[in-house]
């Protein structure tokens, strides 16, 4: 187990990482969602496609869990539901995407990704549904 500590501290770009999860977490504190797209751009330049998701998912199980019991209490199964069959359907395409995608067209692609949504809501872009 110590050496498994010692390759994760030994990551380069571990700082900016750690920078970016802590950033990640205030806008999260006071905007309530975010966080993914300060963390993706920043870990797809120093993890893999796949160890960048499974970071991001691993960040993002942990920050939202005292708010468990109140969701579940006040969310829709039904969309909960849709939610979950989109994602056992969309599940396998995306990890053999990524197990499959150049690392640095990875970054790029989130980087833009990012970049286009900041726009949309710097130009006053809101969803207008339920």
């Amino acid at each position: 187990m110590p050496d498994i500590i010692l390759e994760a501290f030994a990551i380069e770009g571990l700082g900016w990482l750690v920078l970016a999860v802590i950033a990640a977490g205030l806008v999260r504190g006071f905007s309530g969602f975010g966080s993914a797209m300060i963390i993706m751009p920043v870990a797809s330049s120093v993890l893999s496609p796949v160890e960048a998701v499974i970071f991001l998912v691993a960040t993002e199980l942990l920050g939202p869990l005292p708010n468990l019991r109140g969701a579940l209490r006040e969310g829709e199964v039904r969309d909960v539901g849709l939610l979950m069959l989109g994602v056992v359907i969309a599940l396998p395409f995306g990890l053999w995407y990524l197990s499959s995608v150049d690392p640095v067209i990875f970054g790029w692609m989130v980087s833009c990704c990012v970049i286009g949504l900041l726009v949309l809501v710097m130009m006053g872009w809101r969803f207008k549904g339920s």
